[in-house]
């Protein structure tokens, strides 16, 4: 099973997969599925066991 990663950047939070890219100004997760893009605070609404 792949290792989950939780990154977050300017205020908002990416859930991926495997190994993320390097996220500069934008946001870039090359080679991996984003299951969840949204602002930290939503993010933990919908999952508070974060």
């Amino acid at each position: 099973m792949p290792q989950e990663s939780i990154l977050v950047h300017a205020g908002h939070m990416i859930t991926a997969y495997d190994q993320p890219a390097v996220i500069g100004g934008g946001v870039v997760v090359a080679g991996n599925r984003i299951q969840e893009v949204g602002t930290a605070d939503e993010l933990f609404r919908r999952n508070p066991e974060i």
